[in-house]
């Protein structure tokens, strides 16, 4: 059994974890409905996030300390959804064909962090400061763009009606951005 980095349980220590929770648990749910629902034996999506901890944890698994841990554990969950599909479903309509699913392609697992510069995000973020609801919301959003206005409503306790509001008041700071550009 590899022995885990130090520096990688600390982080997993420390970090914030009433923000990370509900997102890896999205993370998973999304994984799981796309691709894990209908194997047998599937891990639920909370045991999907539980069993990518516990890779890391005991080192089963790196957790490279210039990438974000959320970033770590999701792309853990997504190994372990692939892995699940390769073992349960051959691909190829021929006896012993490939038994390989690519998930590349897939449109859901599609890492979280946006990829969006260092600059950009800065510019973002200095735009939206003096807006601290908009803000947090903006942070939510560069991290995962896909998040769906219920999804994020419900990440941070607010109305619908509160995100679509904030994706206008974003879209109309953007737009003053791109003019002075």
């Amino acid at each position: 059994m590899a022995t885990p980095d130090p520096s990688a349980l600390d982080r997993l220590r420390t970090a914030d974890w009433g923000d990370l929770s509900p997102r890896l648990l999205l993370a998973a749910q999304r994984l799981h409905a796309q691709y894990l629902r209908r194997l047998p034996g599937a891990p639920e999506p909370a045991d999907l996030v539980q069993d990518a901890l516990a890779d890391l944890m005991t080192g089963r698994r790196a957790c490279p300390p210039d990438v974000p841990i959320l970033t770590v554990i999701f792309h853990v969950m997504r190994s372990k959804a692939t892995n699940l599909l390769t073992t349960n479903r051959a691909v190829g309509t021929e006896a012993g064909g490939p038994r390989h699913i690519a998930l590349d392609d897939a449109p859901a697992l599609a890492t979280p962090i946006a990829p969006a510069t260092g600059v950009v995000r800065d510019a973002i973020r200095q735009r939206v400061a003096d807006d601290p609801e908009l803000a947090r919301m903006v942070d939510l959003w560069l991290e995962d763009p896909k998040l769906k206005p219920g999804d994020l409503a419900a990440m941070l306790e607010v109305p619908v009606r509160d995100i679509y509001n904030a994706r206008k008041r974003l879209a109309r700071k953007l737009a003053d951005l791109r003019e002075e550009a």
